[in-house]
Parts: structure tokens; sequence; C-alpha cells
């Protein structure tokens, strides 16, 4: 009965593992802007394949994440603070969370004090061939509020895979095919 409580158990944990993989890819270049108002500044990210992924057999391109910092310079007092946008641009029938649009608003003093942060995820559309030329994502500054020397966003992104899971379907099969095996095995040895 051990033996079988063991086979039951391992099957059910070796079809509950998905692995996930994630590739940091880096984005450039690091919009700037004068007095905090300007843009679109076009900022590339690298591709999936310039970001080191790679996609081993049994697994797929499971999404992307776009990570944002926005912080300005030099404000001129209390009460600063200045919008920065974020808006991807692709690529095609890949859809991210809040229409690929991502809003930041430092705010402070002289200085903007803590940098917010943001993300946008891909909700939709992922193939292993989404990500070949990489994501653009256009970033605007103002309206400003008070006075700022300049204001910056950064962006970087996250590729996923993950590993298929087998259907519970094939899993039952796999464990009933393995239970047999057991049963025949202790008939035929006499245990």
């Amino acid at each position: 009965m051990k033996n079988f409580a063991t086979l039951v158990f391992a099957t059910v944990a070796l079809s509950a593992i998905g692995m996930a993989a994630t590739f940091n890819g880096t984005c450039s270049p690091i919009a700037t802007f004068n007095f905090g108002v300007g843009g679109p500044t076009p900022v590339t990210c690298q591709s999936f394949a310039a970001a080191g992924g790679t996609i081993p057999v049994g697994s797929f391109l499971s999404g992307a994440t776009i990570n944002a910092l926005a912080d300005y310079q030099i404000g001129g007092g209390a009460g600063t603070s200045v919008v920065l946008t974020f808006q991807t641009t692709g690529p095609a029938g890949v859809t991210w969370s809040s229409g690929g649009l991502l809003i930041l608003t430092p705010a402070g003093g002289i200085s903007s004090g803590g940098a917010p942060t943001g993300s946008l995820f891909t909700t939709a559309g992922v193939t292993n061939t989404s990500f070949n030329s990489g994501i653009t994502v256009n970033v605007s500054s103002g309206p400003v509020t008070g006075t700022v020397s300049n204001s910056g966003g950064a962006v970087s992104v996250v590729y996923t895979t993950s590993t298929s899971t087998p259907e519970p379907g094939t899993t039952t099969l796999l464990g009933s095919g393995l239970l047999a095996l057991v049963y025949a095995g202790r008939r035929r040895f006499g245990h």
C-alpha cells in the first residue's frame, strides 16, 4: 500500500509541475525632457532573442512585462509634480493591460522623493514569435505643476516562458497505466 501511495503522489506531483523562466531585456534611450515637457520619445526594448531568451522543447513564450520608472530633477518647491505617460505600440495582435497605457506622476518638492514605478502586462495574443522585433514604448512628459529642471522615464522589459502542463485526462490516463503496471508486476512476482 505504501508503494501505491508513493506512486499516486509522484504522478500527481509530476503533472502539476509548470516551470517558468524569465529573461530581462534593456530598453533605450532613457527618455529625458527639458523643463518636464515633451515627447513622445520612442524607447525601444530588446527582442526576446536579444534579451537571451530561448524556448526549450515543451515550453512556450507566455508573456512580457514592461516596467517603468518616472522621475524629475530640481523641482521648484513644495507641490511640484510631473505627469509621465508610457504607451506601448505593438506588437501586432498582442493585448496589454490598461490598453497599453501607464501614467506615473512623481511629486514632491525640490526632490521628487521616491520615484514612482509601474508595470504593463500582456493579457492576450502572445505567441512564440510575438516579440521577434522587440517592443516600442512612447514616453511623454507633461503637464508640470510648479517647475522642474528636467524629467525622465526609464523602461525595461521582462519576457516569461512557461512549460505546458498536461490536461487532467492525460494525467489520469498516465496514472492508470502506471497503476496497471504496478498491479501486473505484483501479481507476476507474487507480492
